[in-house]
């Protein structure tokens, strides 16, 4: 599939989604992607006269290792979403050799490790308030006549957690969330096959479990949006609860949300 960026991975805009009220997300204003620091000049271009501000849900570890190309007259922030690396979630070079040394003994618990990193997006008081501040600047930027883009490293986990509350706010049904989710595969594809191959060479012992145990842990998989989901219910009662009261995000910040990116 084309990203929305020629250099840039899994690059897309929330734009034409239909919500539960029959409005669409205004085009042009709401961009996920992978990180930006391989983007070419033509691209860095598109990036000036489309976007506003860039929020970089990156650690500072990722960050230094491969930092974003950002223009001048474009806002950036950082906005860490972890508080630590964490292999499978962070792209930097430490978290995967700890994949290639541990995790990719068995698919099974790379599929539960992945699992319990999206629980820990709902339980950690740092990736609460973290998301609460995202959500704060789509409210900030919002109506200023450019995009706000945010991104990860690959545009799928931090950066899946806060498409799919900004598309839960707006009115997306689950069907559709999780269809934008799963889209990361189709954009992603030719980068997990390259993966793969790099550590075949790095692992003589790579065999169709350790294949299976990469796909686990760099793709995007229904099932891990569910244990976001579920671990939110468990510990709010409901996914609203969980964006009121666990992001501190009310309902009067919701419908200014709606009021800006719904036509």
């Amino acid at each position: 599939m084309e990203s929305l960026f020629k250099t840039v991975s899994n690059a897309r805009e929330l734009g034409g989604m239909i919500t539960a009220s029959g409005k669409r997300i205004k085009s042009g204003a709401l961009i996920r992607s992978g990180q930006l620091g391989r983007m070419d000049d033509a691209d860095l271009k598109a990036l000036n006269e489309r976007v506003g501000l860039v929020i970089d849900l990156r650690d500072a570890t990722e960050a230094a290792e491969l930092p974003d190309r950002i223009p001048a007259d474009v806002d950036y922030l950082e906005l860490p979403i972890l508080e630590d690396l964490a292999a499978g979630i962070s792209r930097d070079q430490r978290s995967d050799e700890e994949i290639y040394k541990s995790l990719l003994k068995d698919p099974e618990s790379s599929r539960l490790y992945m699992c319990s990193m999206y629980r820990q997006f709902v339980v950690s008081s740092h990736s609460r308030a973290q998301y609460r501040i995202f959500l704060k600047l789509l409210k900030a930027y919002g109506g200023s006549g450019k995009a706000v883009l945010w991104h990860c490293s690959a545009g799928k986990d931090r950066a899946g957690i806060a498409a799919m509350l900004v598309e839960h706010i707006l009115g997306v049904s689950w069907e559709d969330m999780l269809k934008d989710y799963l889209l990361t595969n189709e954009y992603r594809a030719a980068s997990l096959a390259m993966k793969k191959e790099d550590v075949k060479k790095l692992r003589a012992d790579f065999d169709e479990n350790a294949e299976k145990a990469l796909e686990y842990m760099y793709s995007a998989r229904e099932d891990y949006l569910e244990a976001f989901f579920e671990a939110a219910e468990r510990a709010y009662g409901s996914l609203d609860a969980y964006i009121v009261e666990g992001l501190d995000f009310d309902p009067s910040e919701q419908e200014m949300l709606r009021l800006l990116y719904l036509e």
